[in-house]
């Protein structure tokens, strides 16, 4: 697998708010989404186990900010181009992207080669050496084996281009206890200055190795040239979902669900049926306030509150 985007936050004007809302929670709930958190300025979407989509209003802006696992869960569901697709028509910038490559190599020896070089001052990321000063490593025993292991970062944290490496394989068994073997991950982390576009986290692969090699990897052979602010992506026709569709997938992927119905088991042979009736008089309370019902940015922020 080549280059693939593990975080993608944009911004887009704040009277946009309402219609990047109503665009883009179609295709979260087809994948399964649900809001985990809401306030009169943010909310936390839950997509995926442990992913998430993160929305917020500040400074004149809405911000939609996606995380890595929430990005795999819409690829996996093969729902990642038709999110891409309901955020392009919308004015928006790119102020955050994380382009990452999985290599088979042992970490624990490779990071420690790699910090050689980098505190020494003499990788670079394109053409600019990083100071080692800006430079950072936090290493420790290894779960699997005891070797010192961990991540190393090579420019600081308001740089616009930032690059970690890090052991997956330790990772990875510290999280689930799996031990997938050598595995080691690079990531190049692109702030707004770098001119991403969403044609970029469709398929990062040019803006990666444009700035990943020579300093930390080798260009295979075959890949192209890569332009900042390059133009917008070809897709297939965006699919559209009926109210059924999308109340079945939400359904089938919601962990509320699935409690609500652990719930009623434990309640007894009625509580089905006591679900069932709370149901049925949060529809008819709805129905009785259509006028009221939340739409848009009002159905995922807390409360609602006039944009400024």
């Amino acid at each position: 697998m080549g280059p693939f985007a593990d975080y993608l936050s944009l911004t887009t004007p704040i009277e946009s708010t309402d219609a990047v809302v109503s665009d883009i929670m179609p295709v979260l709930d087809a994948a399964g989404g649900s809001v985990e958190f809401g306030d009169e300025f943010s909310s936390t979407i839950r997509v995926g186990p442990t992913g998430t989509v993160v929305l917020k209003r500040r400074h004149g802006v809405f911000c939609v900010s996606a995380s890595g696992d929430a990005l795999g869960t819409l690829r996996t569901s093969s729902l990642f181009g038709e999110y891409l697709a309901a955020l392009s028509p919308h004015p928006h910038r790119v102020t955050r992207l994380d382009a990452t490559l999985d290599v088979v190599a042992d970490a624990p020896v490779l990071i420690r080669s790699l910090w050689r070089l980098a505190s020494a001052g003499r990788i670079a990321l394109s053409h600019k050496r990083v100071p080692g000063v800006n430079c950072s490593k936090f290493i420790s025993p290894g779960a699997i084996d005891g070797r010192d292991t961990g991540s190393i970062y090579i420019g600081s944290k308001t740089a616009e281009i930032r690059a970690a490496v890090y052991d997956k394989r330790n990772k990875l068994f510290v999280d689930t206890g799996s031990d997938v073997g050598p595995l080691t991950r690079y990531e190049m982390r692109y702030k707004s200055g770098v001119g991403c576009t969403l044609a970029d986290a469709w398929d990062p692969t040019g803006v990666f190795w444009h700035y990943a090699a020579p300093g930390l990897l080798v260009r295979p052979d075959g890949v192209q040239p890569w332009v900042p602010h390059a133009e917008g992506f070809e897709m297939s026709e965006r699919q559209t979902f009926t109210a059924a569709e999308l109340m079945d997938r939400k359904l089938d992927g919601s962990s509320d669900v699935r409690r609500l119905l652990e719930l009623a088991e434990q309640v007894g042979p009625l509580g089905l049926d006591l679900l069932c009736q709370r149901l049925r008089r949060m529809a008819a309370q709805g129905a009785s306030s259509t006028q009221g019902r939340p739409r848009g940015a009002e159905a995922v922020f807390g409360r609602p509150t006039p944009l400024q």
